[in-house]
């Protein structure tokens, strides 16, 4: 049974990000209020407890508000919220969190931060620097033991060094809130520029990384995992080929699109269901073309919480 989706609520965006193409579609086939009431009514989705929404950009759509809303009416089991922004709108952010994290077991807002002002520039394709600040520094205010905010940092050839990485480690300590970052590797659905393959990097930059990672953000269950992977490409909650895939991708965590196509997760193009029926392929098989094993918060943090392949 799904456990947890992660959304695409809109490819709508107002960023032009070199690792990310999705802005290209600019919202066309973005669902519905009625089409995401079907996708959220149909019985796939009875057990969903984890509901992360992301884009594109969703604080650019206009009725983000009221789509979350009937989400969670319809997701009644949802206990883990998650909304994943750039940052640009930060009245919306805040008011996100202050509206949706009564109730919940968790409300959080991570925000894009890929390094100083500059790097941030160029990879995002737009000057955000300021704002990204500005709506963490709102949603801090909210934090307690139901909300919480958190820089997010993508990896790629352009940032991937010490000074980048302790530059929003700096941040996110003088802000008071967390930090959290991974690769970026191959995607067939968000496309970009980045490193096809772990073993594209070299083993010395992603010693490097693994060691920041130990020496200061060792507390985190995801970077002591995402320390071993950048290591020696192991992660073994998630298995691997060899020994068998353990990730929960395609049974306990999908991926839905902004056309409502539904996937195991965003690294694999093996379709299996969409928003008019619901997941039709209950078993899919990943791993057959899909990079697995990746290391991103959106799957590992489901199979460590609702558990993987047997």
């Amino acid at each position: 049974m799904v456990k947890s989706v992660y959304h695409e609520l809109t490819s709508l965006c107002n960023c032009r990000c070199k690792v990310c193409n999705v802005w290209t579609v600019g919202g066309k086939g973005d669902l519905s209020q009625e089409q995401l009431t079907k996708l959220y009514t149909n019985e796939s989705f009875k057990d969903v407890e984890d509901y992360c929404i992301s884009g594109g950009e969703p604080t650019c759509r206009p009725d983000l508000f009221s789509v979350t809303e009937s989400a969670l009416d319809n997701l009644n089991k949802v206990r883990l919220l998650f909304l994943t922004t750039n940052g640009t709108n930060p009245n919306k952010a805040e008011e996100f969190l202050k509206r949706f994290k009564k109730g919940l077991e968790l409300c959080c807002v991570s925000i894009s931060l890929d390094g100083d002002r500059e790097t941030h520039k160029y990879l995002r394709g737009a000057d955000i620097y300021d704002s990204a600040l500005e709506t963490a520094k709102a949603c801090a205010r909210l934090q307690d033991k139901n909300a919480e905010v958190t820089f997010s940092m993508t990896l790629s050839n352009d940032n991937w060094n010490l000074e980048q990485l302790s530059h929003v480690l700096s941040l996110s300590k003088e802000l008071g809130v967390g930090f959290t970052f991974r690769p970026r590797l191959h995607n067939p659905y968000f496309g970009g520029h980045f490193n096809s393959q772990l073993d594209a990097i070299p083993k010395e930059k992603r010693i490097e990384v693994a060691r920041f990672i130990r020496d200061y953000m060792g507390t985190s269950k995801f970077m002591k995992i995402e320390a071993e992977y950048l290591e020696n490409g192991r992660i073994p909650i998630m298995g691997s080929r060899a020994e068998g895939i353990k990730c929960s991708a395609g049974l306990t965590s999908v991926f839905i699109n902004s056309f409502g196509d539904i996937y195991p997760c965003m690294n694999s193009a093996n379709k299996i269901g969409d928003y008019r029926q619901g997941i039709t392929n209950k078993t899919p098989i990943v791993g057959e073309t899909e990079p697995c094993p990746c290391c991103s918060e959106c799957q590992v943090y489901p199979t460590m919480i609702f558990g993987g392949r047997k």
